[in-house]
């Protein structure tokens, strides 16, 4: 359960790896979870990349960090780990396109479109890109030329 791995990353004081090695869970069960939980993550989370010294480049703490920031709908602080995740771990197609959902959920259409852009830019077939950057473009057109 979350409370067990919360209890876990706690006593190993938010060792990235346990926080890795869990990830799926947190992430699929943190949105769910009761505010006391969800605000241990939350406080926990900076903890866990203050905690990070990279050894491993398969394992990107930084994205997945900001993907459960981006799974309770805290963008800002999800765009950061994404920016740290880019720094430290290099150019992800998957890592821009996150971020252009993020400036999209958060209003900032044309700083979404050029995160789709990039991220077509590092995988033209990556559909989930284009469907958004599509979706964006017409939003963002419609804004413009208003019926």
């Amino acid at each position: 359960s979350l409370k067990s791995i919360v209890a876990l990353l706690k006593l190993g004081d938010w060792d990235p790896d346990v926080f890795y090695k869990f990830r799926d869970p947190i992430l699929d069960q943190t949105p769910s979870a009761t505010s006391k939980l969800r605000s241990d993550m939350c406080r926990g989370m900076p903890r866990v990349w203050e905690n990070y010294y990279q050894l491993d480049m398969e394992k990107d703490v930084a994205f997945e960090i900001g993907r459960f920031f981006y799974g309770i709908r805290q963008y800002s602080k999800a765009l950061q780990f994404y920016a740290d995740s880019l720094e430290h771990i290099g150019e992800h197609h998957v890592t821009h396109h996150n971020m252009g959902l993020c400036y999209y959920s958060i209003g900032e259409k044309e700083k979404a479109l050029e995160r789709f852009n990039l991220s077509l830019g590092l995988h033209s077939g990556y559909e989930k890109a284009q469907a958004w950057k599509e979706r964006a473009s017409k939003e963002l057109e419609d804004e413009r030329n208003p019926p």
